[in-house]
């Protein structure tokens, strides 16, 4: 099919700044703009939230994803609605790769207890829980690890490195006058609202009147209480 395959992610809150596969020189500002909700947080929790979905791009084929449910303890909310001391993230996880592995992935994190991260959010359709407005396939360019030692090639978010800086402290504690210094230079950028933004947990996969492969939302119902 050639490039027909191209893909081409519907929904996601950094599109056009970051359409498909590609990082289009997303910068903090922007970041700050479009998310509904920006917090500072603490892993204290990892457990799967019991959502699949697989994604369309053509080296992902075969394989299975599935969300994590990352619960954090909030230090600061830099924008946003959000009085809870906690806070419950997805983020994607391979649950089932291909026989022979799999070929230019998602750009996924790997939470581990005790990081700490500034999160750029929205809600998802399970209530309660939000996601990097840069999912499915590049959440590290909206979740950014608070260490100062940290490699930071994973991303190529302008600013960074400098925000990284101001919200971390050299012995790796949260600095809160570095939040809210951050709060008084991007003011313009924290005052846009976006608050009807939802992103998609579950996918499947469409074929458009250009003959592309694209991924579109799937609903994601809520777990059955008994």
């Amino acid at each position: 099919m050639k490039m027909k395959c191209l893909l081409v992610v519907l929904t996601l809150a950094l599109a056009p700044i970051a359409q498909a596969r590609m990082n289009m020189g997303v910068t903090v500002p922007e970041l700050f703009e479009k998310a509904p909700l920006v917090i500072t947080g603490e892993v204290t929790a990892i457990e799967p939230l019991g959502v699949e979905t697989t994604l369309v791009y053509p080296t992902l084929r075969g394989a299975t994803f599935h969300w994590l449910r990352v619960t954090l303890v909030v230090s600061t909310v830099l924008k946003g609605a959000f009085t809870e001391k906690s806070i419950d993230v997805a983020m994607l996880a391979v649950k089932k790769a291909p026989a022979d592995g799999l070929d230019d992935p998602p750009r996924m994190l790997s939470p581990r207890k005790w990081h700490k991260y500034v999160m750029f959010l929205a809600p998802s359709p399970r209530k309660g829980v939000f996601v990097s407005i840069g999912a499915p396939y590049n959440e590290v360019d909206a979740i950014f690890i608070l260490d100062r030692q940290a490699k930071l090639t994973m991303s190529s978010v302008a600013g960074q490195k400098e925000l990284v800086w101001a919200l971390i402290t050299s012995d790796g504690e949260f600095s809160q006058s570095g939040a809210q210094a951050v709060a008084r230079k991007l003011a313009t950028q924290i005052g846009k609202q976006n608050s009807k933004l939802i992103l998609p947990l579950e996918y499947r996969g469409e074929t458009n009147a250009q003959g592309w492969f694209i991924d579109v939302p799937k609903s994601t119902p809520e777990p059955s209480r008994k």
